[in-house]
């Protein structure tokens, strides 16, 4: 589904089988994710991150989806700055960190494997 979705973005459509060809076809899939979540214990992941997701896509399918995050790289970093204040660390400046310190602070979040931050609170 990320691949496709990559692919759908990045105008990739060389091979019909590796995007999707509408925006239907993304809903069933986010559908499909819906279910296994829930299946899996995870019914506040799939009400608070997934349905505002499956709610553009049925209301403005892909009319919306071109981003590039690396164009907004500040806001970015605002993000895991604020993310790590929140959870309490004290150096949370990672706007000024090295890339050596942010490779490492956040290879340790991705190996964890857990919500850096409770999604249910906004």
């Amino acid at each position: 589904m990320i691949c496709q979705l990559d692919n759908t973005i990045a105008e990739n459509i060389a091979d019909s089988k590796t995007h999707y060809k509408s925006s239907k076809a993304l809903e069933e899939d986010l559908k499909v994710l819906r279910t296994v979540l829930i299946q899996n214990g995870l019914k506040s992941l799939a009400e608070d991150v997934l349905f505002p997701v499956e709610r553009s896509v049925k209301s403005f399918g892909f009319h919306l989806a071109k981003l590039d995050i690396r164009q907004n790289s500040a806001f970015h970093d605002k993000a895991i700055a604020q993310i790590i204040k929140t959870n309490g660390e004290q150096d949370y400046d990672f706007e000024n960190w090295d890339e050596e310190k942010r490779v490492h602070y956040l290879s340790i979040l991705l190996e964890n494997n857990e919500p850096i931050t409770d999604v249910a609170i906004s």
